[in-house]
């Protein structure tokens, strides 16, 4: 378990890099850098790359949306947290949250499975090059089912969670 762990420094560090390249930028908005920064470090775990959000100039627009939804609902979770009626009453605080954190569970699924395609069609295109070398009799279906397999079983979770959300919103 510690050698996968020790796996995910290096992308961390690289978010950690490059993040530190633009922190002088964030002097009077520490909070703001610090929000980006672990969204930096958060995704390159997941996805072994960093969106690079701390520096505004060169991030993605959906990445740096994700962000502002991100922190919106989160802190409007602690308003809720501490004041219950703000959800009994649906008051408009409550409905922004909602608005803010489906918007995050959108992006999150989005980019979820448009790195699980990326995922499979490297696996695809790494089946095709190896088979070319391979022993014609041995064929390609073991990873071609692997890939299936894999895919699917991430897509199932994430195909529930996203009719459980619909339907809460409904």
């Amino acid at each position: 378990r510690m050698d996968s762990a020790k796996s995910y420094i290096p992308n961390i560090a690289l978010a950690v890099d490059d993040a530190s390249k633009v922190a002088d930028q964030y002097v009077d908005n520490f909070d703001g850098f610090i929000s980006r920064l672990a969204f930096d470090m958060f995704y390159s775990i997941m996805f072994a790359s960093s969106p690079g959000t701390a520096d505004e100039a060169t991030a993605n627009p959906e990445d740096m949306q994700f962000v502002k939804d991100a922190q919106e609902a989160f802190s409007l979770a602690g308003v809720i947290m501490t004041s219950p009626q703000e959800k009994w009453f649906q008051s408009d605080k409550y409905k922004r949250f909602v608005i803010s954190m489906d918007k995050a569970l959108e992006y999150s699924r989005d980019r979820t499975l448009k790195n699980l395609v990326e995922i499979a069609e490297n696996l695809k295109q790494q089946q095709e090059e190896s088979s070319s070398s391979e022993c014609p009799a041995t064929g390609s279906n073991g990873v071609k089912s692997k890939v299936r397999r894999v895919v699917q079983k991430v897509k199932s979770p994430i195909r529930k969670l996203f009719r459980r959300s619909t339907a809460e919103t409904a």
